[in-house]
C-alpha cells in the first residue's frame, strides 16, 4: 500500500502547467465580480441621492478592485502560457 506525504501531494508535476490552469480559472470569477459591481452601479443609479451616491462609491471601488486583479491575471497568463 503506497502512502503519499501531505508535501508530496500538493507538488504539481509540473508547476508553471499548473499556475496556467488557476490562472485561466480566475478569468470567469472576475469576469462576474466585474459584471455584478456593474450591476450594483445600475441599481445606484435608481436610488436617492445619498444612498444611490455611497452605493455607487462602494461598487466603483469593488469594480476598480476587480480591474487591477484582472490586469495581475493578465501578466500572470502572459508569464505562464505555455
Amino acid at each position: 500500500m503506497a502512502t503519499n506525504s501531505l508535501q508530496a501531494e500538493s507538488v504539481s508535476a509540473n508547476p508553471v502547467d499548473e499556475t496556467f490552469t488557476l490562472v485561466c480559472q480566475m478569468e470567469d470569477h472576475l469576469c462576474a465580480a466585474r459584471d455584478l459591481m456593474m450591476g450594483v452601479m445600475l441599481i445606484a443609479c435608481e436610488l436617492g441621492d445619498a444612498e444611490g451616491t455611497a452605493i455607487d462609491r462602494i461598487a466603483s471601488a469593488a469594480r476598480d478592485r476587480v480591474k487591477a486583479a484582472q490586469d495581475l491575471r493578465t501578466r500572470l497568463f502572459r508569464v505562464t502560457h505555455p
